[in-house]
């Protein structure tokens, strides 16, 4: 299967943590266009608890 292989598991991770960082980058410059500071610190710090959580689900699927 697709996840039986570690160099697969390997390259699926290598490509969940760039576009976790592509994602928060982008993201980081839409909130600087639209937000105020205060703003902008808010939806940040949550888009980065989204993204961690998202990561700590996405751990388990691929090494379990």
């Amino acid at each position: 299967m697709l996840l039986s292989n570690m160099t697969n598991k390997i390259l699926l991770l290598i490509f969940f943590v760039v576009s976790m960082f592509h994602i928060r980058i982008q993201l980081g410059k839409v909130y600087e266009d639209y937000f105020k500071f205060n703003q902008m610190k808010t939806y940040s710090f949550l888009t980065d608890v989204g993204i961690g959580v998202s990561f700590l689900i996405f751990l388990p699927v691929l090494f379990f």
